[in-house]
């Protein structure tokens, strides 16, 4: 399936016309994941059925003119503590596909919604309450063992408004698209922060082995220097971080049948991704604790039961 979501907002005022030709830009690598069935109401995990109905490449448009090459797993991932702590560090090596992913987008789903969000905070804590499909959580002690040195809340490094404005300007206007500060404390969450605290703890150690500055400028998650330069107060970048990563919630799409729109705003999402990072917009994972008062939004068990 070859498709492209329908632009309905240029926000380059870079026109559109027939006569566009797309510049000559790098192909740029993003991984998608989803998540397979959990609980007996959902043999069929919407997140899934949206990641392995995306095609092999995104042409370029006017308003994302990077040429995209998408990577799905060939099997989604088990709804399950365990695999999925033992999966992360192979979906963000650089070994995982040949070029490697670039950006990182994981989809889960949200059967109590009815709209996609974009999730902009992971947590730390919560996971040893509610059940996987194993029968398993992941208690207090391997949390600790694990993250222990990590923050509670952390951020991916994205200008998450900028991301937001594309990704709205890129979809089309009846799709309820919303941004969200809750991923939940299920495996949505729980994938989301162990990707994000991958991402922190090398760029942590980076600044630990070679100092906080490397010769062209801050250490970045992937251990390059960033070549951040900064003239009349405004801060721009020669180098892109190597990994980016980002959370899509989506709603039960199966049951509403609407699997294509979920298509359509993945596709929509990937290319705000790519353009706000081709434009030097995503930067380290960043500590999330301070900004939103080191506190877990307000969740109810029952909705997060739903969340996967």
């Amino acid at each position: 399936m070859a498709r492209v979501a329908d632009v309905h907002t240029d926000l380059d005022g870079s026109g559109g016309g027939a006569d566009w030709a797309a510049p000559s830009i790098d192909e740029v690598t993003v991984l998608v994941t989803g998540y397979g069935p959990f609980l007996d109401q959902f043999p069929v995990n919407s997140s899934w059925s949206i990641a392995s109905s995306l095609p092999a490449r995104l042409d370029p448009t006017p308003t994302c003119p990077t040429p995209i090459r998408l990577v799905v797993p060939n099997q989604y991932l088990k709804v399950a503590y365990h695999p999925v702590i033992a999966a992360v560090p192979t979906l963000l090596s650089d070994e995982y596909s040949d070029p490697s992913p670039d950006i990182i987008l994981h989809i889960g789903m949200a059967s109590g919604r009815t709209y996609y969000t974009l999730e902009t905070t992971a947590y730390r804590d919560g996971y040893d309450r509610l059940k996987d499909v194993e029968g398993m959580t992941f208690s207090k002690e391997e949390n600790e063992e694990i993250w222990g040195e990590c923050p509670p809340v952390l951020q991916p490094g994205w200008d998450v408004d900028d991301v937001w404005r594309r990704w709205r300007g890129d979809v089309r206007g009846h799709l309820d698209l919303r941004p969200s500060t809750d991923p939940g404390n299920f495996l949505c969450g729980f994938i989301y922060y162990a990707s994000l605290s991958t991402l922190w703890k090398a760029n942590r150690k980076s600044e630990q082995e070679e100092g906080v500055l490397g010769e062209g400028g801050p250490v970045r998650a992937d251990g390059e220097t960033s070549n951040v330069h900064v003239q009349d107060g405004e801060r721009t970048s020669t180098k892109w971080p190597k990994k980016c990563v980002m959370f899509l919630h989506v709603p039960d799409t199966d049951k509403m049948g609407d699997v294509s729109n979920g298509v359509e705003v993945a596709e929509g999402m990937i290319r705000a991704l790519v353009e706000s990072r081709r434009r030097g917009l995503c930067g380290d994972v960043v500590d999330g604790s301070h900004t939103i008062g080191g506190k877990k939004a307000q969740r109810k068990e029952r909705d997060l039961k739903k969340m996967c």
